[in-house]
């Protein structure tokens, strides 16, 4: 019996030591680093790129995001805030209508550029039709989720964190579609990893050398650098003053006060303005061929440039 339990140890023993050197772990900082990287775009393919960037190290202060979105809450006016969420929700409601011609019009920009400066090739670009599609709907979708923010979720203690996981999926499709729309990786297998010292990785895509990034390991946490000699991270990093002088300017940016008869007209002309705005996208609410698209985008944008 004793024997019998012990061969059975020792099995189960055996395969599990055989499991974990089997399952292939970063070792490496090269390796590290990589892993990290492909971290991102996975939470790209899961519509998670917004939760990772406020999980990662990246982001040290995560209550202060929250700050900011109550501070701004706090000096909105909501009869301005509600009007403009209305007028959003109508332009949401046009990218939805105009979805096929909006993907059109993106996909002969794109190989326009890729004429002056050759990033893929057009028929990887059609092949991308779908790929940019899922993007401008995403696009109508996060403005409509914005459009139907309650004013008062904004003054929530957590409103931040709470905002992300409504935009996530959308947000990671958009990001999507822009990484594609610039020739860009989409995978860390795409990119070069070279260690430069014991904590240090530069990152490269195809040839261009001449720019990459740089990923620190430094007590645990990845810090990302521009420049390898560079002091400032790229982050979300910010110092006591630094923060107080960004919830001033937008106190300052968004507080009305309506407490005499000018500012009731300052207040009564930007929610006219933005009635305007909504009015104008009327014609563009209904299916249209391409050629009658591009005349009615030209002409609102004509508008809004007048508004502005």
């Amino acid at each position: 019996m004793k024997i019998k339990l012990y061969l059975t140890t020792t099995l189960a023993i055996s395969a599990l030591l055989l499991v974990t050197s089997c399952s292939k772990k970063p070792q490496t900082i090269e390796e590290k680093a990589k892993a990290e990287v492909q971290s991102f775009f996975d939470a790209i393919d899961k519509g998670e790129v917004l939760t990772y960037l406020y999980n990662s190290d990246y982001v040290e202060d995560r209550e202060f995001l929250n700050q900011v979105v109550n501070t701004a809450a706090k000096n909105l006016d909501e009869d301005i805030y509600n009007q403009a969420m209305q007028t959003l929700g109508s332009f949401a409601e046009v990218i939805d209508i105009q979805s096929d011609n909006i993907s059109l019009q993106i996909i002969d920009s794109l190989k326009e550029i890729n004429e002056l400066e050759e990033f893929t090739t057009e028929e990887t670009i059609d092949a991308h039709t779908q790929s940019i599609n899922s993007g401008v709907d995403s696009i109508s979708e996060a403005l409509k989720t914005t459009s139907q923010i309650k004013f008062e979720d904004l003054h929530k203690h957590n409103a931040f964190e709470k905002l992300i996981t409504k935009f996530d999926k959308s947000a990671s499709a958009i990001l999507s579609m822009y990484i594609f729309s610039l020739g860009g990786p989409k995978s860390a297998d795409d990119l070069t990893f070279i260690k430069v010292d014991e904590a240090t990785v530069s990152i490269t895509y195809k040839d261009y050398y001449d720019s990459p990034l740089f990923l620190r390991m430094n007590n645990g946490k990845w810090e990302l650098y521009e420049d390898i000699d560079d002091e400032e991270m790229i982050c979300f990093k910010l110092n006591h003053e630094e923060k107080l002088e960004i919830l001033k300017d937008i106190s300052d940016e968004f507080k009305i006060d309506t407490s005499d008869s000018e500012s009731e007209y300052e207040k009564a002309k930007i929610i006219q303005s933005l009635k305007l705005i909504e009015n104008s996208f009327t014609p563009l609410k209904e299916k249209m061929e391409y050629e009658t698209f591009e005349k009615n985008i030209g002409a609102l944008l004509m508008m809004l440039m007048m508004q502005m």
